[in-house]
């Protein structure tokens, strides 16, 4: 995949992050225009484009071409007596509001006379007589050949109808822009700890797709979330485990399992938050857990049922659990709290100040060495450059 002739073929390469702005700027400046994304499976393609549509407050109607046929994408034609014309039948999936996002999934996974029947909905916005109402967006999004599943070559007249993007997994943007942000809303839980600090250990691990192809069973963003979600509700450890290897394959499983399994006899996030004394732990993947777990917490706090009192006190109770840390790990999650929400820190640091007190390693103190805001710590070292550059 990163040989010349293969970008060319595949689109621009560009990452998850990248992709959502191309949205964003096709939609508010270039809606004529028509996106195709292209990318293995599980690395949020369509769930990037339902996140840009919630956020700009645009219908979303999403065509699973694979399983449609070319007469359910251009309708029906019925006879008119009374004129002894044909016409064709509005299909039930056409927009009625100009504030749409037409998404046409699986496109490189269609039958060719399905494709063949999105030239005209692509190019023209219309198909026979109906015609797309003006500002409808349209976005195809498909696996590559050698992402292992059902592949269609694209004809070369439909997908000269697209600008076409290479979308390739980034570790650090899924951890920055998913998993330490997203709550689900009915349960109040985050991304598992368990599973965020794991992927800051091991940053080739989110993705094993490309390793896997003798395997129906590989890791990748989707999985891992389906493991989080097991590891958030299931209490028998027996099923968990098999659900773990059921979604991971057995070797990458193993491992994961094994590091739980390690990471189990650190202290309890509520005996930590309560202040009682415990040994920081010496070894880098045990604080990087602790830091997920912290962060986890502030997260769903936030997200969730906090007050704007309770999540600047529990900021003040993370500063002051970390203030012993190695300076990049306690700069790292003070900078990821603060692309959570800002606000909270900074109504902590104003108080802080107000009261004279010594706050631990508060936003001051740690602003030398890394950017509140996103910026990388100036002198850090370690031994892993692959973790490193993930956790920084």
């Amino acid at each position: 995949m990163n040989s010349t002739a293969n970008t060319i073929e595949m689109g621009v390469e560009i990452d998850i992050r990248q992709f959502k702005q191309i949205i964003h700027d096709m939609v508010l400046n270039t809606p004529t225009h028509a996106i195709l994304g292209l990318g293995g499976p599980g690395i949020g393609k369509s769930e990037s484009v339902a996140q840009v549509a919630a956020e700009l407050g645009y219908n979303l109607i999403d065509l699973r071409l694979a399983q449609m046929s070319e007469v359910e994408i251009g309708g029906l034609i019925f006879p008119d007596k009374d004129t002894g014309r044909t016409h064709w039948l509005t299909p039930d999936y056409f927009p009625t509001d100009n504030k749409t996002i037409l998404l046409l999934d699986e496109i490189t996974s269609a039958p060719k006379r399905v494709q063949v029947a999105a030239y005209q909905l692509v190019l023209d916005h219309k198909v026979g007589q109906n015609k797309l109402p003006d500002g409808t967006i349209i976005i195809a999004l498909g696996n590559r050949e050698d992402d292992g599943g059902v592949y269609v070559e694209l004809a070369a007249p439909l997908a000269n109808r697209f600008e076409i993007y290479n979308i390739q997994c980034n570790t650090k943007i899924w951890l920055e822009d998913y998993a330490e942000n997203y709550v689900d809303q009915k349960t109040g839980k985050g991304i598992n700890p368990l599973v965020t600090s794991f992927i800051r250990e091991h940053p080739s691990h989110l993705n094993r797709q490309e390793e896997s192809s003798n395997s129906l069973v590989f890791a990748t963003p989707r999985s891992w979330k389906r493991v989080s979600d097991v590891l958030n509700t299931q209490k028998d450890s027996t099923v968990s485990s098999l659900r773990v290897r059921a979604n991971l394959g057995d070797v990458l499983g193993s491992e994961f399992l094994s590091y739980i399994s390690n990471i189990k006899s650190l202290p309890t996030i509520d005996s930590i938050l309560n202040g009682e004394a415990f040994e920081l732990p010496k070894d880098g993947k045990e604080i990087l857990y602790i830091n997920s777990v912290l962060l986890s917490h502030f997260n769903e706090l936030v997200k969730t049922k906090g007050t704007c009192e309770e999540s600047v006190d529990l900021y003040g109770k993370i500063t002051k659990v970390i203030e012993a840390e190695p300076a990049d790990y306690a700069a790292s999650i003070l900078s990821r709290c603060a692309k959570i929400d800002h606000e909270t820190i900074r109504l902590y640091d104003v108080q802080a100040s107000k009261k004279g007190e010594s706050y631990g390693t508060s936003i001051k103190e740690v602003s030398s060495t890394m950017s509140i805001f996103g910026g990388a710590p100036a002198d850090t070292v370690t031994e892993n450059q692959e973790l490193e550059d993930i956790y920084i």
